[in-house]
């Protein structure tokens, strides 16, 4: 399988307005990552459930009303005919139940980067990967005039590509978590359970 950029799953928020259940999601966005979205740190012991759109219409049926968002649906937004026809598909966010005030909603995604341009000249990537980055068009280039792999394939494929992979796999959490039975730590002296902790993207929840 394809390696999973992480430079390519930014975290992002989405600021929520009271009595308003529809929001839009930047025009990058590509998927949702993970299974939860997470509040502030007033809601820490609280998340917001990713969940499908059926489940959000069959709850408004259920219970209407306004209040602390439970679950968040991703929904494609349909391609229309009317205004600019250069823009690709989007997609909405449907909470449940719709918002009652003002809460600030992280999450992770996936993004589907834009086309270079002479107002976008920067991809995603940075400088860390940029060479990798150059290597792949020319590389492209050089398979399409020549309608065969060459040099630039050589260096892109067996050089720039696996130090990239390299690279962004540090980004990876170095520490997931104890794995083990708990109970055969909380008789030691010098631990408790509590010093078992689990760190996500060089983050650890308290």
């Amino acid at each position: 399988s394809g390696h999973e950029w992480r430079f390519l799953a930014p975290n992002r928020t989405l600021v929520t307005v009271a009595s308003t259940a529809s929001y839009n999601l930047p025009d990058d966005f590509g998927s949702i990552s993970g299974t939860h979205l997470t509040f502030q740190s007033d809601y820490q012991q609280l998340f917001v459930e990713v969940t499908g759109e059926q489940r959000i219409r069959k709850a408004r049926q259920s219970r209407s009303g306004t209040g602390r968002p439970e679950l968040a649906a991703i929904v494609p937004i349909e391609l229309t005919t009317t205004g600019s026809a250069t823009a690709g598909q989007r997609f909405k966010m449907e909470l449940w139940p719709t918002p009652d005030a003002v809460y600030t909603l992280e999450y992770r995604c996936e993004v589907a980067p834009f086309s270079l341009s002479d107002g976008r000249i920067y991809p995603y990537g940075g400088a860390v990967h940029s060479e990798t980055i150059l290597e792949s068009c020319l590389a492209a280039a050089e398979r399409h005039i020549n309608s065969e792999a060459g040099v630039h394939s050589e260096t892109f494929f067996n050089v720039l590509l696996p130090a990239s992979i390299q690279k962004d796999n540090q980004l990876s959490p170095r520490m997931h978590g104890y794995i083990g039975d708990p109970r055969g730590q909380i008789s030691s002296s010098s631990h408790n359970q509590s010093d078992y902790y689990v760190t996500v993207n060089g983050v650890t929840p308290e």
